[in-house]
């Protein structure tokens, strides 16, 4: 994926690759999704972290593209591995629905 990041007047162009998240390659056409009433249950089922893991990457990697551009941490890569870290590590230990995420 090609980025165009601006600060302070400078213009960066760079590329990043789901594989410098520790993302494997997907084909993500086969990603599920639809109408409104299928893209809600997607989002419930991440809530009860019960999504399909090609979901939660993509969730994981806007997650921490968006703290980055809020400065919330000096990367996009900071940004996904720590929401991720906070969010959905050691998940199996808990029961489904009991955790809940910490957005």
């Amino acid at each position: 994926m090609q980025f165009f990041e601006v600060a302070e007047g400078v213009t960066r162009e760079y590329q990043i690759s789901p594989s410098d998240f520790g993302i494997a390659k997907r084909d993500y056409s086969k990603i599920p999704g639809g109408d409104s009433d299928e893209n809600a249950e997607i989002f419930l089922s991440l809530l009860q972290y019960q999504t399909p893991e090609p979901i939660l990457d993509m969730v994981c990697l806007n997650a921490g593209a968006a703290f980055y551009c809020f400065g919330r941490t000096d990367s996009i890569k900071e940004g996904f591995e720590g929401w991720f870290e906070r969010n959905f590590l050691n998940m199996s230990d808990c029961p489904v629905g009991e955790k809940q995420p910490n957005v």
